[in-house]
């Protein structure tokens, strides 16, 4: 039996707005927790329900988790990961869910910068929680190109990672896999990790924006000191990040397929093609 009240702690998220569209395609009313509710309301309409709470403040999930089956967790990366979703882990097993299904990302039994060993603990957290559970393990989502778009617009994307290769994937692929992940009637213990529908160096994502967009995008390989210099302005945990995640794909790491995309929802991963023309705007010139 589908679940009858999920709760999602990320919903107004890249992948948690697509869950929403498809909890409510569903007949489903997902209610979403929100440290702003006006905010959350104006982003998702009124067919979602939206409570106030807190990840950092446990007695306010008290009230949002009563009479939840299943719940999805995911936060924003940042140095308060594990304790945010430590104190949503420790509430829903207070409140005796069925499931948590947690968006992790891809490497983080490897990775040493502090994002991916935040995920890990909340990972092994969770897992040693007594709950069902689902932990969604991604590679890198497509989404995060949007962070270059002004460059893109001036014909370069500009990185580090050389010619290592990664399986970029679409988040609305990963929203789909994590409705499979919400709404089974079974008792789940599972990590899932997946790409997208193949492994592409930033010279390939270069070439697809050119042909997607019909104008010449040049990848730029910088080393790591000029990155450095490039990311000045950005926290020094995401550059660690990004460090780290450029170093595993240049040794091969990220290149995993959509075997589970196929598994779960029946069809291969949307390719890079498919997700630039449907943001085409964002990187029109």
């Amino acid at each position: 039996m589908i679940p009858s009240r999920i709760v999602l702690a990320g919903g107004t998220g890249t992948v948690g707005r697509e869950i929403v569209k498809g909890l409510v395609a569903r007949g489903l009313v997902p209610c979403v927790l929100s440290r702003d509710p006006d905010n959350a309301r104006s982003l998702l309409g009124a067919s979602v329900e939206v409570v106030r709470g807190d990840l950092m403040h446990p007695a306010s999930l008290t009230d949002a988790l009563r009479g939840v089956e299943v719940a999805y967790v995911a936060t924003t990366p940042g140095p308060e990961l594990a304790e945010q979703e430590g104190n949503f882990i420790a509430a829903a097993r207070a409140a005796k869910l069925r499931r948590v299904v947690k968006l992790s990302g891809f490497g983080t039994e490897q990775a040493t910068d502090r994002i991916h060993r935040l995920h890990a603990a909340s990972e092994q957290r969770l897992a040693s929680s007594g709950l069902g559970f689902v932990i969604l393990q991604p590679v890198m989502f497509m989404s995060n190109l949007l962070w270059e778009a002004e460059s893109i617009k001036k014909g370069i994307i500009a990185s580090m990672f050389g010619g290592g290769r990664m399986s970029f994937i679409d988040p609305g692929d990963v929203a789909e896999v994590a409705l499979v992940a919400l709404t089974t009637p079974d008792r789940v213990d599972a990590v899932w990790p997946f790409g997208g529908p193949e492994p592409l160096s930033y010279d390939d994502v270069a070439a697809t924006f050119s042909r997607v967009l019909g104008r010449r995008v040049e990848h730029v390989r910088l080393d790591q000191r000029e990155f450095r210099q490039a990311a000045a302005r950005l926290p020094d945990f995401v550059v660690e990040a990004i460090v780290s995640t450029a170093g595993m794909a240049q040794e091969g790491k990220y290149e995993v397929m959509d075997q589970l995309i196929q598994d779960k929802l029946g069809r291969r991963a949307r390719t890079l093609e498919s997700w630039i023309a449907a943001h085409r705007a964002a990187f029109a010139e």
